[in-house]
């Protein structure tokens, strides 16, 4: 059985994110979409000082009807890699696990493609590279999906080419798909319910969902792989 997965490209996602990826077989980065404003393309959060605080790179101004693999980030940039970096040192150079995270978090970020899409696609599978996961990625952008389609036909187009036999979505869209429409095209439809398991931050509050940066501060890779399959098909 084939398994797909579909989700706009997220900059360093929380485990959930992760958890759809590893449920999956192939992933496909839906980066052919409209740029969805206050999203997670190009933002997350970390466990600053005093609690989570948001991460940005920074977006050139353009058209919020825009695709997603049209945006570019602004020439500020660099400096606001440079910032991440140090906040990130600041916040977590403590942590059991910070001097592989750090250089790898370090390494990403010399990724010098100025196409958002690109740089944060390139992210994920380093990520999931990090992480010890095997999955086949593919862009939306590089399939011949027709026009015309509304969402639901769309993400059930996508998986008739990739010969899906089952779609895993994000929890987050148990209201937009319908289970019927898939089986009507021989498709198994679930949703991802993630158990985000309580892990020791060093702060008497836990603070759940933050970016996959602060999973990987605070856990093993052993840990995290077993966080990985930590979820429920529903």
């Amino acid at each position: 059985m084939k398994k797909v997965g579909v989700m706009q490209p997220y900059l360093f996602p929380y485990i959930g994110y992760f958890q759809l990826i590893h449920s999956v077989d192939e992933f496909v980065i839906y980066d052919d979409v409209q740029w969805m404003k206050g999203g997670w393309i190009n933002r997350n959060r970390i466990l600053g000082s005093e609690g989570p605080e948001y991460i940005t790179l920074p977006m050139k101004k353009d058209s919020y009807k825009k695709n997603i693999n049209e945006r570019e980030f602004s020439h500020a940039i660099k400096d606001a890699k440079k910032d991440i970096l140090d906040r990130i040192k600041g916040s977590y150079e403590g942590a059991p696990y910070y001097e592989s995270t750090y250089g790898f978090i370090e390494r990403c970020f010399m990724n010098t493609d100025n196409i958002a899409s690109a740089f944060v696609s390139k992210t994920l599978k380093e990520c999931c590279r990090h992480l010890g996961m095997n999955v086949k990625f593919i862009e939306s952008s590089n399939l011949d999906i027709k026009s015309g389609l509304n969402a639901q036909e769309r993400i059930i187009y996508i998986n008739k080419l990739l010969k899906a036999d089952q779609y895993n979505n994000a929890i987050g869209g148990i209201e937009l798909y319908d289970k019927g429409s898939f089986k009507d095209s021989s498709i198994k439809l679930y949703f991802v319910k993630s158990n985000i398991r309580r892990y020791n931050q060093h702060r008497d509050e836990f603070h759940p969902g933050l970016s996959i940066i602060d999973v990987m501060m605070f856990n093993s890779p052993s840990e995290i792989r077993q966080m990985l399959g930590e979820y429920e098909l529903i």
